[in-house]
């Protein structure tokens, strides 16, 4: 991807309207989230916790976390070694509260799940990933039932907690307003007045929009081709036990969990997990295609349907979509063979590192 990414500027296209690298255009709307982050509420000396590491922040002998409250998310199964985050959520002393829309794997280890709504029944601002357009939306339907939004459950909570921080219990339109109370000078004649009616707003591009023009965002301009102090590459690498490389990218029907439950959709997707494997790696193996197969890591085993199929790449194995746990044949996640370990630029996840064996289930 970095090599990708640097094509631009080893050609001169940067120099081209349309002939920049970007992985995302979320940079350009430059919103002020500083308080409505919370940002200016965190003490000094309090604990973060990287989410990457929940397995291990959950074990029941540690006891460091004793209260859970879970949105936008489903962790047992797409947390890094999921097998021991399920564990740490079954922990009778862990109180957890999930706001959801499902009964997603995590929902069952809730002691209050409460019903969340739909990006089609609350507002919102919506940056984007791949265009200019700053945009809100207010609800089309009415939510169901006792459903309420993130922004309400979080408001109610602090009412009832006494907590006194103005930002908490803002209007849409003064969150709006604080969103767009930016230097930002793409933002330049978007008012929250004018958002809330008009919707939709390109931000203040010039034309041409040839964002590295003057070169790149270091302070001397440059770009760098080579990170110091050393090329980056894989720590782990297959050996003769683990031959195969997995990657994981999106299904072409799930995304990440989200219609991971919907009977169409697990049809669509061929009815259970699978993992495409290349007929150069599946023949020494007996492995044909249809066969149930036993995928392993160093963190643990799961048990996926194989696909033999010149679509992979000869040494690496792909994993495709991140199916509920409960939906798989053996009950457990993709994540239960990805570990905790972090990469060593930004704390991220190892999600596409794990090296694996995969032999034919008998």
């Amino acid at each position: 991807m970095r090599a990708i990414s640097l094509l631009p500027a080893l050609t001169g296209a940067w120099k081209r309207k349309g002939g920049g690298g970007c992985l995302s255009t979320s940079g350009a709307f430059g919103l002020n989230t500083h308080r409505i982050s919370g940002a200016h509420l965190i003490q000094p000396g309090t604990r973060h916790v990287n989410m990457n590491l929940l397995a291990s922040e959950l074990d029941p002998e540690s006891t460091r976390i004793r209260g859970l409250f879970v949105y936008n998310s489903n962790p047992a199964a797409v947390a890094p070694d999921s097998a021991r985050v399920r564990k740490g959520l079954a922990n009778d002393k862990l109180f957890t509260v999930v706001l959801e829309h499902f009964q997603t794997d995590t929902a069952d280890y809730a002691d209050y799940l409460l019903p969340a709504t739909t990006f089609l029944e609350h507002t919102d601002v919506y940056t984007a990933y791949g265009h200019y357009y700053l945009q809100y939306s207010e609800p089309v339907v009415a939510a169901r039932g006792e459903a309420r939004s993130n922004r309400w459950v979080f408001t109610e909570l602090a009412r009832r907690m006494g907590l006194t921080e103005d930002c908490l219990y803002w209007t849409s339109k003064q969150i709006v307003e604080e969103l767009l109370n930016s230097p930002n000078p793409k933002l330049a004649g978007i008012t929250a007045q004018r958002l809330l009616v008009e919707r939709s707003i390109k931000l203040k591009l010039p034309d041409p929009y040839l964002p590295y023009s003057e070169g790149s965002n270091f302070d001397d301009g440059k770009i760098r081709f080579s990170p110091a102090p050393r090329q980056l590459d894989f720590e782990v690498q297959p050996t003769a036990e683990y031959p195969l490389r997995l990657i994981s990218p999106p299904g072409p029907f799930i995304l990440n969990t989200s219609m991971g439950n919907v009977p169409s959709v697990i049809k669509m997707a061929g009815g259970e997990p699978q993992i495409i494997i290349h007929p150069v790696d599946a023949a020494p193996l007996g492995i044909v295609d249809g066969d149930r197969v036993h995928v392993t890591s160093f963190n643990g085993s799961i048990l996926r349907k194989a696909i033999v199929s010149k679509d992979g790449k000869a040494g690496v194995a792909i994993a495709l979509g991140q199916w509920w746990p409960k939906l798989a044949p053996d009950r457990k996640s993709l994540n239960d063979i990805t570990s905790e370990r972090l990469t060593d630029i930004g704390g991220g996840s190892t999600f596409g590192n794990p090296v694996v064996r995969v032999t034919k289930a008998f």
